[in-house]
């Protein structure tokens, strides 16, 4: 255009968009002003269309959304309510063997879930056992000891009998105390399992002939023969919990070999190992009991057991002694025949 003068583009006018106010040549002398103009009817119809568009392609991205996420949340919740689903069986009896899934992840929940649900089953039955155990066993020598004295008290035990009745209620109160013993050094050794417990070096060969000096009158009166053959040995442990595990071992087979027989206490190492050993020729373990013996209060002959006045914890405090001190306990036992009893620390 010429200066001063400028052609129109489009009609109607609508708007008007200065560019550039100022159009200078290379004398920097103003020649010209340049304007567009464009209609506003074209501009609003392609904005609606694209306002269109946009909103279905932002409902079709909201449905698309929508699906995805109940696709996920179904994929997801699928695994947890069969987990659930499982973990409610077992809750109502049934094994983990009947629970298995198609997820190895699932299966090992279950799996773990069961075995710790077995464990706090067979925990919980345990403690009403012994709980029910104790209760029996406390009750039996409180009711003796309550009836030889109501008879004294009520002057109908002869004058020479009274010393009779007085050896029973002085032998059932100390089978009382025996058995409050053994439950107090039981629940010890219970806490013990889960803290830290300080450990010493101990002679297990002086420990092991204590053993057999304090037991050798209660042998001699069944006129049982009791030996001793062993090595000086140190292992490290907890002194007082070791001698209650030797002696109960020992003091099990003097109670129960007969009169005449024949106990050898060993001290000595299986390779690097120290061992204490007792072996007799006592009436022997059934092989279906042996599993059993170092339960509470579990008794394989009780009359036999109830006559010699054992407590019945002995063996259980040997096993707890043993975890303790992570030994092992080896028995090899015939009816009839005698039992052989190993500690293998």
């Amino acid at each position: 255009s010429k200066k001063g003068k400028y052609v129109e583009f489009a009609q109607p006018l609508i708007i008007s968009v200065n560019v550039s106010n100022n159009i200078v040549n290379n004398k920097s002398s103003i020649i010209g002003v340049l304007y567009i103009r464009y209609s506003m009817e074209d501009v609003q119809s392609y904005r609606k269309t694209v306002d269109r568009f946009a909103a279905i392609a932002d409902s079709l991205v909201a449905v698309f959304a929508l699906i995805m996420a109940w696709i996920c949340s179904v994929a997801f919740n699928r695994p947890i309510k069969e987990m659930y689903g499982s973990i409610k069986r077992i809750t109502h009896g049934h094994t983990h063997d009947e629970n298995k899934s198609k997820y190895p992840e699932i299966t090992k929940i279950t799996e773990d879930f069961s075995h710790y649900v077995d464990r706090m089953k067979a925990q919980n039955k345990t403690r009403q056992e012994f709980v029910s155990n104790v209760s029996h066993e406390l009750k039996t020598p409180l009711m003796s000891i309550s009836g030889y004295a109501e008879l004294m008290m009520n002057g109908m035990v002869r004058p020479e009998n009274i010393a009779d009745f007085s050896g029973r209620i002085y032998k059932e109160a100390n089978r009382l105390g025996n058995l409050v013993a053994d439950i107090i050094q039981l629940s010890r050794l219970d806490e013990q399992q889960d803290a830290v417990v300080s450990m010493e070096s101990v002679e297990l060969d002086e420990l092991a002939k204590d053993v057999v000096n304090n037991l050798r009158d209660h042998a001699e009166k069944k006129n049982i023969s009791l030996d001793y053959c062993g090595i000086p040995i140190n292992i490290q442990g907890v002194r007082h919990v070791l001698y209650e595990m030797l002696y109960n071992i020992a003091d099990n087979a003097v109670r129960y070999t007969n009169p005449g027989g024949h106990i050898h206490i060993y001290v000595g190492r299986k390779g690097n190992r120290p061992f204490y050993r007792v072996e007799d020729d006592g009436i022997g373990i059934p092989k279906s009991e042996q599993k059993r013996i170092f339960e509470r209060f579990y008794r394989v002959d009780k009359s036999h057991s109830r006559q010699t006045g054992g407590t019945g914890l002995g063996l259980s405090i040997v096993k707890h002694g043993a975890t303790l001190h992570h030994a092992q306990i080896n028995v090899d036992s015939d009816l009839g025949k005698g039992t052989k009893m190993e500690l293998l620390f």
